[in-house]
């Protein structure tokens, strides 16, 4: 048997603190572009824009036979958190 634990911090791509809104979000391109350079060589697969204001957007990079889920603060372009998406439920 196996039990998810689902929170108001976690989607299906990670689990990841809020974030302060501080002003306008900046475009996703540029949101994209910082999830990219975490990591090498990856492509991006998909894009789950914010839950909610307060929330990080996250990207899907392929990296070989690895998902890297990569969250990324709308504000600032900082990547709060990566992880490989293939070992997680």
């Amino acid at each position: 048997m196996i039990m998810m634990i689902s929170t108001a911090t976690s989607n299906q791509l990670g689990n990841v603190a809020d974030v302060a809104m501080t002003g306008t979000a900046v475009p996703v391109t540029q949101q994209a572009d910082a999830a990219l350079a975490s990591v090498p060589g990856g492509t991006l697969n998909q894009y789950v824009a914010p839950e909610a204001p307060d929330r990080p957007a996250f990207f899907a990079i392929d990296q070989g036979n690895t998902v890297m889920s990569v969250a990324v603060d709308p504000y600032t372009v900082t990547v709060l958190n990566s992880q490989d998406k293939t070992t997680t439920l």
